[in-house]
């Protein structure tokens, strides 16, 4: 690995949460990130309090790669049922290709050792082909795959439409979005539960959503400007509001063990 002389690596505290946001947007752009809560301007505000209640939130780790005052980059490491999953990994594209992100995956291996896991998950976009491909080399391999379709919203007045449906936990997802910029909305609609996702001024449903209910979110959040849908397979036609759908993502779920990942490493004259 090569390392710049001057670059420090050091856990992140909520103070740095800014940069963070900062350097997440420059590495992605707007496009990349506005299905994800780094479209929310407050997406800081839950960042900084993963780091200020650490009782509450023991389950994210942050490490940070500093050039002087500049964060250059960073990896969000947080544990996901039996796995010890890569939330994020950025860095800056002025830094890339110097063996920084190589660092911040064996930190993430040797992390999840030390916490007793076995087993590592990432999600990465298909279409970031370097990055996958990369990822492949360290060994991981894929699982599953998300598709994620959008639509942008023509701005105008959405009426109620009565139907026989139940909001859940409202004051709590208001409290959420006026904080964060982002929460879940929650439905009970014919005896089941549904969940929407909202993040700023765009809504996430599952693929599968009763189409009657969406008057009602657009309803609820007047502003909405952004539909998401999600669904595990490739969606021929979608039935949901007029306007024109795109593929925006297709994610894709990989998994490795800390012992495969070691092999490759030891193999390249590195270890864990």
């Amino acid at each position: 690995m090569i390392f710049e002389d001057k670059l420090e690596y050091r856990s992140l505290n909520a103070k740095d949460m800014k940069k963070v946001v900062i350097l997440h947007a420059k590495a992605f752009g707007p496009e990349k990130i506005r299905h994800t809560i780094f479209y929310s301007p407050r997406a800081y505000r839950f960042l900084e309090s993963l780091i200020s209640y650490p009782t509450i939130q023991q389950l994210h780790h942050f490490l940070g790669v500093w050039a002087g005052r500049d964060l250059i980059a960073y990896a969000h490491y947080r544990l996901l049922q039996n796995s010890f999953h890569l939330n994020q990994i950025v860095v800056d594209p002025n830094y890339q290709s110097k063996g920084i992100g190589k660092y911040l995956v064996i930190e993430w291996a040797k992390r999840a050792k030390v916490i007793g896991l076995n087993h590592l998950t990432l999600d990465v976009d298909e279409e970031n082909s370097r990055a996958f491909s990369w990822y492949c080399r360290m060994g991981l391999s894929p699982i599953s795959k998300t598709y994620l379709y959008e639509c942008e919203i023509e701005p105008k007045p959405y009426g109620f439409i009565s139907s026989d449906f139940k909001l859940l936990d409202w004051e709590n997802t208001i409290a959420w979005q006026k904080t964060y910029g982002f929460s879940t909305i929650r439905i009970e609609y014919q005896q089941k539960m549904w969940e929407v996702g909202w993040i700023w001024n765009s809504l996430h449903i599952e693929n599968g959503f009763p189409k009657v209910l969406i008057s009602e979110l657009f309803y609820l959040v007047p502003n909405t400007r952004w539909l998401f849908v999600r669904s595990s397979k490739p969606i021929v036609n979608i039935n949901y509001s007029p306007g024109h759908w795109r593929l925006a993502s297709i994610i894709v779920r990989m998994q490795a063990s800390t012992e495969m990942i070691n092999t490759l490493l030891t193999k390249n004259g590195l270890s864990l």
